[in-house]
């Protein structure tokens, strides 16, 4: 049997989990039973039936997902959605991981994976579900991409504007006035006036800043902010599921033995004393 054949088959007895090839059912401690008629032999032979039609990438991505804390449901089905993943955040902003390398909070130039993909890394990032994203996007303006030197010459009387509130931002994010009171840092609904109803109200850093909207419209770019995500419901129905990685305890915390005689001892008390039962000294 194949070597990462035989670590799946190891972690499911360990788990106690049972995944049926092709169908998609799972059965796991605490839940649903495994489909009646499985014995643990058929399905181990059904594993070496993968083994013999040359599906061995399949049993080891299997076994790679079990090792993380991702785990398909019906991993023998292709998955051909789309999967930014998530590294960060600044502010409300959510941080993904940029198509050709770094990061972005732009959707538009995040990477896209597939879910496969997507379940490798998610020991250190979270993938969510295009989809999911998608429909909880909004338009935001990075202060970093925008220049007031450029924004002049599209300013004419009678133009559509908005004002910017100075002192709030929300990671790189500006504040626009929101009507009737207030701010917001999405761009769609900030108000809308005119050049000359901006200029009464005010035009100096400590009152507002006077945006162009075609300005700011071309600046605009697509994100997300973490308040409006629930990874739980972005889940529900893709096939994955979220393990929580077990708290690894701190050195002091787990359990210590006398070297001697294996006895238990205290972490304090081997500096004070010598084990009282072999004698043997436990200082490091």
């Amino acid at each position: 049997m194949d070597g990462a054949l035989q670590y799946f088959w190891r972690i499911e007895q360990k788990m106690g989990t049972t995944h049926s090839c092709g169908s998609g059912l799972v059965s796991r401690k605490g839940r649903a039973a495994a489909p009646a008629g499985s014995s643990q032999g058929q399905i181990q032979e059904k594993y070496k039936d993968l083994e013999r039609d040359g599906s061995k990438d399949e049993i080891r991505s299997r076994a790679r997902h079990t090792r993380t804390g991702c785990r398909h449901r019906s991993p023998s089905r292709p998955h051909r959605s789309q999967w930014p993943i998530l590294c960060a955040n600044t502010g409300d902003c959510l941080i993904f991981w940029a198509l050709g390398g770094g990061y972005t909070t732009n959707l538009d130039k995040a990477e896209m994976f597939t879910q496969e993909q997507a379940c490798d890394h998610w020991e250190t990032d979270i993938p969510w579900p295009k989809d999911y994203v998608d429909a909880r996007a909004h338009l935001g303006v990075d202060h970093q991409y925008i220049s007031l030197d450029e924004a002049r010459g599209l300013l004419s009387p009678g133009c559509s504007v908005v004002l910017q509130i100075p002192g709030h931002w929300n990671g790189n994010d500006i504040a626009l006035a929101h009507w009737p009171i207030g701010h917001t840092y999405r761009f769609e609904k900030a108000h809308r006036l005119t050049l000359e109803a901006a200029q009464a109200i005010g035009n100096t850093p400590e009152e507002a800043v006077i945006w162009p909207v075609a300005y700011l419209e071309a600046k605009a770019r697509r994100l997300v902010h973490k308040r409006d995500m629930n990874i739980k419901e972005a889940l529900q129905g893709t096939g994955i599921e979220l393990v929580r990685p077990r708290k690894q305890r701190k050195a002091w915390e787990r359990p210590l033995n006398c070297h001697g005689c294996g006895r238990f001892i205290s972490w304090d008390g081997r500096f004070l004393n010598d084990c009282q039962n072999c004698g043997a000294n436990n200082c490091p």
